[in-house]
């Protein structure tokens, strides 16, 4: 559950800043807006992942979107990263490149709410 949440928690806080800096557009135009763009190499530049320039950043992060529009798992996507040192840093770079170039992939990560179990009722007397 630890590895999880060390996993996990890099990614959701990137896709919730670039979400936040550019908003959740879900048009699919090919080459990100320069917002896009710039709250992408922002989170990137936050996690700490080196990369030789701007435009490789973003060769990756679109690269990523690609992979996932194409069935590759997060968790993959994520050890595919090869300039982050660690996985934190990998699901921090797929989180971003979610969050700004494929924004419904994260929509399609998640479940429908038919799938999710239910609470039981209480009756709680008095």
């Amino acid at each position: 559950m630890r590895v999880r949440t060390a996993f996990l928690a890099p990614m959701v806080v990137a896709v919730a800043l670039v979400s936040a800096a550019c908003g959740s557009d879900d048009s699919d135009s090919g080459a990100p807006d320069s917002s896009q763009r710039q709250a992408y190499l922002s989170a990137v530049k936050l996690s700490g992942v080196k990369f030789a320039d701007d435009d490789e950043a973003v060769s990756v992060g679109q690269k990523i979107c690609e992979d996932l529009e194409s069935g590759t798992s997060v968790s993959d996507a994520a050890k595919g990263v090869s300039q982050a040192a660690n996985s934190g840093q990998g699901a921090a770079v797929v989180g971003a490149a979610m969050g700004s170039f494929c924004p419904g992939a994260a929509g399609d990560m998640m479940p429908k709410s038919s799938d999710l179990p239910t609470m039981p009722s209480i009756d709680l007397p008095g």
